[in-house]
């Protein structure tokens, strides 16, 4: 699948990556009154944000959650979502190579395609600009000739709800989540991953921590099937 909230998530012999946005609504979890962060503990190598040495500069980026006209179950509203691509090279032109993968690691037909963004310029992809079905509820991974840039940006404007994260391009071995919510003040937290590897991603450990206790107050390990891609 393109990607997996909460209940569905997934580690596999492979990478992953992963999105945190924070919105008033639920989650998925049986448990309340959180707020702390989270460690994600897959056997081997996932792929997730990772500090950059040059500032963020890459030639991939990755985007755990694409949606267009998507109804969501548990924040409701039609999600659709906008990805910004800047070139930082400002003297050459990129090519920039878009994948769309559906919840099952498919893409849709058309949807893979390349697209110039001139030196030094940003380009927006959005709704139908994304090129994916109404309805589509996945994920994205795109791959430039020159370093590029890439911010995500998901609005729901029936319900009056937004969020955004930058996309990441590299991986690491273990993934944190510096902050997470469930259920204080209104607020929850909602979790994306995305398979960046080559194989298919069998269960993932994930453990839940209280900002001031050393010791994981939840542990859980999902089961799921998550496509390269996904």
């Amino acid at each position: 699948m393109a990607h997996s909230t909460l209940p569905q998530m997934a580690r596999r012999a492979g990478r992953l990556l992963l999105a945190a946005i924070f919105l008033a609504g639920s989650v998925s979890t049986t448990w309340g009154g959180l707020s702390g962060g989270v460690v994600f503990s897959p056997e081997t190598a996932i792929a997730a944000p990772a500090p950059q040495s040059d500032g963020g500069a890459a030639n991939s980026a990755f985007v755990p959650t694409v949606r267009y006209e998507h109804e969501d179950r548990i924040f409701g509203g039609l999600w659709t979502t906008g990805i910004q691509v800047m070139n930082l090279d400002p003297a050459n032109e990129a090519a920039v190579e878009l994948g769309f993968y559906d919840e099952w690691g498919a893409q849709p037909d058309g949807s893979a395609r390349t697209e110039m963004v001139p030196a030094g310029k940003s380009r927006t992809f959005f709704a139908d600009g994304l090129g994916v079905p109404a309805g589509f509820n996945g994920s994205a991974a795109l791959k430039a000739s020159r370093p590029i840039g890439v911010i995500v940006n998901q609005l729901a404007p029936g319900r009056g709800l937004a969020a955004s994260f930058n996309a990441p391009a590299a991986g690491a071995s273990k993934v944190y989540v510096p902050s997470i919510e469930r259920g204080l003040g209104g607020y929850d937290s909602s979790l994306y991953i995305q398979n960046a590897g080559s194989g298919w991603i069998g269960t993932i450990k994930i453990e839940f921590f209280k900002l001031d206790e050393a010791q994981p107050v939840h542990t859980r390990e999902y089961k799921a099937r998550l496509a390269p891609g996904a």
